[in-house]
């Protein structure tokens, strides 16, 4: 009877020694996972967090340009995405070019972007003196 408590006691001791391990694995991966996902989170926020000024808007239901300032008209001389007020790209044309239009409209954005924060340099420098 002694030596199968003594066998009991020592499988319970086993288990809260395995329960404790996993849970500070689990906690481990919890906060590796935290900080991934902040760090994801801040690669969205630096990448999207200035204005998008000065670029079409376009009404999703009919596919009409609302307000042209020309990136669509681009796009379609420069052999993109083609949208006219009568027609609404295929989602599939559109899931096959996403990648090539977003790469010319982020390289268009951070040209725009780059050069309003220059300006704004330059006008600063320009009250100082």
């Amino acid at each position: 009877a002694i030596g199968g408590n003594l066998f009991l006691l020592f499988l319970f001791l086993v288990v809260v020694v395995v329960v404790k391990k996993m849970n500070s694995c689990v906690e481990e991966k919890r906060r590796e996972n935290v900080v991934a996902f902040k760090h994801k989170l801040s690669e969205i926020i630096a990448k999207y967090s200035f204005a998008f000024e000065n670029t079409d808007i376009v009404d999703l239901t009919t596919g009409e340009v609302v307000e042209d300032y020309g990136l669509v008209r681009c796009l379609q001389t420069n052999g993109g995405l083609t949208v006219t007020s009568s027609r609404k790209p295929s989602s599939s044309y559109l899931q096959q070019n996403e990648e090539k239009l977003m790469f010319e409209y982020k390289q268009e954005t951070n040209q725009q972007h780059m050069q309003q924060k220059l300006n704004k340099e330059e006008e600063e420098e320009e009250e100082g003196e």
